[in-house]
């Protein structure tokens, strides 16, 4: 992986790793979808945020597994060989499902118009919800939006967070 994407996967982990101990722990993993719930109201109960929030369990349970058996924490090391190993390359079915599920059940929480897509609008509001940069959500939208037809898919978001950790877009759709 080019010393560039590492650079994202490295500010990515430090912007998950709230405790600073230079580890990445299940409830680190999970506290952006906590804060995208939070910051749209969605109850916590909600099936939506369920969803949200069990997919990224399983994310989690797959990529420490990945680390290795019984690992409960990833260091930076283990972090950037699983993400960067897994996310920058489809070639994974298992995690794309992972990934699929779990970008699924975040756009489903823009999704405005119920036509499983997410607007414009919307996925300016994504970006807001995970601390990205919107300033120019506009223009990353025309660049994800590969078909030109006004709404992301889900596989357009998902080739969004690869092209992000491989380098094509300057915006990441996970935040961080």
């Amino acid at each position: 992986m080019a010393s560039g994407n590492c650079e994202r996967l490295r500010r990515h982990f430090v912007s998950l790793d709230a405790d600073a101990d230079g580890y990445l722990e299940a409830d680190e993993w999970e506290a952006p979808a906590r804060h995208i719930l939070e910051t749209l109201g969605e109850p916590a109960a909600s099936p939506r945020a369920q969803a949200v929030i069990a997919s990224y369990q399983e994310m989690w349970n797959y990529l420490a597994g990945q680390a290795g058996t019984g690992v409960s924490t990833l260091t930076l090391g283990q972090f950037e060989q699983v993400i960067g190993g897994h996310i920058v390359s489809p070639g994974d079915t298992d995690f794309s499902d992972l990934l699929r599920n779990a970008i699924s059940a975040v756009a489903g929480l823009f999704d405005r118009d119920a036509k499983g897509a997410v607007t414009p609008e919307g996925f300016t509001d994504w970006l807001k919800a995970v601390g990205a940069d919107t300033s120019q959500a506009q223009e990353t939208f025309r660049q994800i939006d590969a078909d030109d037809d006004g709404d992301l898919t889900v596989d357009e978001l998902m080739q969004a967070v690869r092209d992000y950790y491989g380098g094509k877009l300057d915006v990441s759709v996970l935040g961080g």
